[in-house]
């Protein structure tokens, strides 16, 4: 299960998180007990003041689903990238229903809204052409952050979907 760890005093004002579809969804169901985790962990940082912003990718269940559309004979990867991201976007709708039916206020996140620390925005992808982890980083960019935390069993974040996707365009993490 990916851990949580207490960001220290100095962390920024803004935090963005990249929640990997493989860290909401391992399998075939949600993970529940990560989700809580992770539920709390966001709630302790807005009653702290934080502005959180959680970008969810869409796993295992986005890949699946492209695979299966494309052995029906859908073969146009703009086509293939939308169904990922409307399943992006029903991680994202999840994840803000379950917070909101355990007492923490959300808002699905988007580009050029005005952020308050007692609110957990989130949001899924954007269009095709572009991960979720692309999204993650242009709204840390939008807010002045230079940090996104990857929440994720990828080895780094895509910040561009792509098959030939080369190693240094992949940002490590640490």
């Amino acid at each position: 299960m990916p851990q949580l760890v207490e960001l220290k005093n100095q962390s920024p004002e803004t935090v963005v998180f990249s929640v990997g579809g493989s860290a909401l969804h391992p399998h075939e169901h949600f993970n529940v007990p990560f989700v809580n985790e992770l539920m709390c962990f966001t709630l302790g940082l807005t009653k702290n003041g934080k502005i959180v912003i959680l970008v969810t990718g869409g796993g295992s269940i986005a890949r699946i689903a492209q695979k299966d559309a494309q052995s029906v004979g859908v073969t146009h990867q703009a086509t293939q990238d939308q169904i990922g991201v409307y399943i992006t976007n029903l991680n994202a709708l999840w994840l803000e229903r379950v917070f909101e039916a355990n007492g923490v206020h959300t808002h699905a996140l988007h580009s050029g809204d005005i952020l308050h620390s007692d609110i957990v925005y989130i949001r899924g992808g954007s269009e095709p052409g572009h991960t979720t982890d692309f999204v993650a980083v242009s709204h840390a960019i939008e807010a002045g952050q230079k940090i996104v935390f990857n929440i994720s069993t990828a080895p780094g974040l895509h910040p561009v979907i792509d098959d030939k996707l080369k190693e240094d365009e992949v940002i490590p993490t640490i």
